[in-house]
């Protein structure tokens, strides 16, 4: 079962979140990338997005990957900052993805 399956099954808003910040502080990567993904179904206002400032800045590239891609299709431009940080990634894929995003 997915991340996002069981974030479809949950009943309350806050056991949502719950849910997105435990996947966000998973020791597996694959479950943090599944995670950021999951935050470009919820709206740039919602406190939860919060969580993908921290996954910017994964030791798993591939979720710097996801974290800047939601980022970008959430379109918020209070975080266009955080954006522009990425495009000097040490990994050319995270750095692409930032510009691609701006």
């Amino acid at each position: 079962m997915t991340l996002l399956t069981v974030l479809v099954m949950m009943v309350t808003l806050d056991d949502a979140r719950k849910v997105l910040e435990e996947g966000a502080r998973s020791k597996e990567g694959d479950q943090r990338r599944e995670t950021a993904v999951a935050l470009s179904l919820t709206s740039a206002k919602d406190r939860s997005i919060s969580l993908l400032e921290e996954m910017l800045k994964d030791k798993d590239y591939l979720v710097r990957v996801a974290a800047v891609e939601t980022l970008g299709e959430l379109n918020d431009v209070s975080r266009i900052g955080l954006l522009k940080e990425r495009l000097n990634d040490e990994v050319p894929e995270v750095a692409f993805a930032a510009a691609k995003a701006l």
